[in-house]
């Protein structure tokens, strides 16, 4: 990358000392500058999502943000962090290329279900080794590449790291365990925000979860919003689902989520309120019975 660690430089050295030995007159030494230089990196973060949202969008401008506090305090290192949200999906290319044209070290794209809109532009800067690009996906088919790539064109780009949050879906599973065990009206109610694959496996697995100890239960009601910022539509279905009978309500959503914690919190409970989110709980406390977290070793430093 673009920056000098622990602020050392080697000047000659290796083939370079061997050429020089070869020229008349005396061998010139490696030479390494040992005044420290301060590190620097630039970071961006690209999001479709507001980052005031009480979900995603907040939670991750929290963490970009720590992340840069604790890279200043602990390594030294001073982090120029640049984030966009409400980037609509179509465009996450673009974006990704200004902050690129701007020598951006890291680029950033902590949303499921872009992968083809990074693998396009991640290729168009493979042979930039100064670059870097990031996405969280899970699935091959549909969230890294566009639905129905050929298996042998599925070829993820050098520059490009891809995180996969598989313990979401174990997690989900656990959750709709216990769904179906304290559901009193055996109807449990699934919303969803967009239909990704990966967020399709994540409902599915809490649909599973409540199945795998109650049957019986009545999970017909799984239904997708269609965005993330429609908290409107989100307060609706929830709604429609507690005159349905469902008393639990799980959800992966987002803004959808947060007006469904509000209908919940204004109505009952129940309906209790399952989410992955954990910042909308602070406007429904009452309605919450789970909220996921996962605490896991620090990946920095």
């Amino acid at each position: 990358m673009k920056y000098a660690a622990a602020g050392i430089v080697v000047v000659a050295g290796g083939a370079a000392g061997a050429y020089y030995a070869t020229l008349p007159g005396p061998t010139p030494t490696t030479t390494i500058e040992t005044t420290e230089k301060k590190t620097s990196l630039k970071m961006a973060m690209i999001l479709e999502v507001p980052e005031n949202d009480m979900g995603w969008g907040e939670i991750n401008k929290m963490a970009a943000e720590h992340t840069v506090k604790w890279f200043k305090e602990n390594r030294d290192v001073d982090i120029d962090l640049s984030m966009s949200f409400l980037i609509p999906p179509p465009e996450f290319d673009k974006q990704g290329r200004v902050y690129a044209d701007e020598e951006y070290d890291l680029i950033f794209y902590p949303c499921d279900g872009h992968g083809p809109e990074v693998t396009r532009v991640a290729n168009e800067f493979k042979d930039n080794p100064n670059i870097h690009w990031h996405v969280a996906a899970t699935v091959l088919d549909g969230d890294i590449f566009p639905k129905g790539t050929p298996v042998e064109e599925m070829i993820i780009p050098p520059n490009l790291a891809v995180t996969d949050y598989i313990a979401f879906t174990n997690t989900y599973y656990l959750m709709g365990m216990i769904a179906g065990s304290v559901t009193k009206t055996n109807k449990v109610g699934f919303l969803g925000g967009v239909e990704y694959p990966s967020i399709h496996r994540r409902l599915r697995a809490m649909q599973q979860g409540v199945l795998r100890v109650n049957p019986t239960c009545d999970v017909s009601q799984y239904i997708w919003v269609g965005s993330w910022v429609d908290v409107g539509k989100g307060k609706e279905i929830a709604e429609a689902m507690d005159e349905y009978g469902c008393d639990v309500i799980m959800s992966y959503a987002d803004g959808p989520a947060v007006g469904a914690a509000t209908y919940a919190q204004e109505a009952g409970p129940p309906p209790y309120f399952w989410e992955q989110c954990f910042h909308c709980r602070r406007n429904s406390p009452q309605s919450f019975v789970m909220v996921l977290s996962i605490r896991q070793p620090s990946c920095v430093g």
